[in-house]
């Protein structure tokens, strides 16, 4: 196999774990003489553009069968293309390399260092029995959050990808929140939060920088039997919201009793694309 990257070619690279230190000779290589380069996750962009900064790239967000038509027409215009993936390019990008030579293109494949499943921390104490259910039937249902910063803007998306009818109670807003206001798909309290404001909520969260109104969202909650997520002090409430992937008709959720929501978000990832891997791409 040469070292030089061929002109005409697909390379279907493995970033590996994602430090750049760890690459194969090749999988440095092939990356630093692209003309085209399309990196499939943020593992992978983020060791692109520490071995080639200065090379073109494609957008990932592109659908896959976007992403190898574009890839195999580069190549056939005579440039070296690069597919980067997260971990060993042999396993993941099995789908990526069948599709691209359905297009007629040539295409190698350029292992990389097997990035090892993520681990959880373990926690110090045995989390409380929980019970995992998926809620049905919030189409319309009041939802209270309280807070109007990044945590409550994520509690946000979720229910009103949900068909919630989402309250906010926040004296200011995150610049994204404002604009669903704007837009007529929350409801804005623009004042601190009240006794009395959780009335007639299905859900309630308490999702604030202050310690003492979480707290009181909490209490009130309990008082009026309403389901409470309070994002300091998940033990205080009734419930957390996992970590969640959808795709080919699953969902995906990863709970960590709400000790550690970057790593259930890791977890989640790394579930996510092995789900990617079982079945092919449709080509």
């Amino acid at each position: 196999m040469p070292l030089c990257p061929a002109p005409g070619t697909v390379y279907i690279v493995g970033a590996g774990p994602g430090a750049p230190d760890m690459l194969t000779v090749r999988a440095q290589v092939v990356p630093a003489a692209a003309t085209l380069a399309l990196p499939a996750d943020s593992v992978a962009a983020a060791v692109l553009q520490a071995v080639a900064p200065q090379v073109q790239t494609a957008s990932p967000t592109l659908p896959p069968a976007a992403q190898y038509a574009l890839l195999a027409e580069h190549a056939a215009a005579g440039g070296i293309a690069v597919l980067l993936l997260g971990g060993d390019a042999i396993r993941a990008g099995a789908a990526a390399s069948r599709a691209l030579h359905a297009l007629g293109a040539r295409c190698e494949v350029v292992p990389g260092v097997p990035a090892p499943p993520p681990t959880l921390p373990p926690s110090p104490e045995t989390p409380a029995a929980v019970y995992p259910i998926v809620l049905t039937g919030l189409r319309g249902a009041r939802c209270v959050v309280v807070g109007g910063g990044p945590v409550a803007a994520r509690k946000v998306a979720g229910l009103i990808a949900a068909g919630a009818a989402v309250r906010v109670i926040s004296p200011a807003l995150t610049a994204g929140l404002r604009a669903l206001a704007d837009a007529g798909k929350l409801e804005w309290e623009p004042r601190p939060f009240a006794a009395g404001d959780l009335a007639g909520a299905r859900l309630a969260f308490a999702a604030t920088d202050q310690r003492a109104v979480n707290a009181s969202v909490a209490r009130e909650a309990a008082q009026s039997n309403i389901l409470c997520n309070v994002a300091d002090a998940p033990a205080e409430g009734d419930f957390h919201v996992p970590a969640v992937h959808r795709a080919h008709g699953a969902t995906i959720a990863v709970s960590t009793h709400g000790a550690d929501p970057a790593g259930a978000r890791r977890l989640r990832d790394h579930l996510a694309r092995w789900l990617a891997e079982q079945k092919p791409e449709a080509e």
